[in-house]
């Protein structure tokens, strides 16, 4: 079975997709996306970040 890729996105752009949410500190907007997310989850940390299937993963 392939394993699938994680998705990846550089600005608070929404990824097309329930199952991932990414978030990355590495970006133009990285504070107002943080903010955003941070209203969403509380899970957010200064790394790049993959949600995928219920589970937080750090790259």
């Amino acid at each position: 079975m392939e394993e699938l890729q994680p998705l990846y996105v550089s600005l608070a752009s929404e990824v097309d997709d329930p199952q991932v949410t990414v978030i990355s500190s590495q970006c133009m907007n990285c504070h107002e996306m943080l903010s955003r997310a941070e209203a969403r989850d509380n899970e957010v940390r200064q790394d790049v970040l993959v949600y995928r299937k219920g589970e937080w993963t750090v790259k």
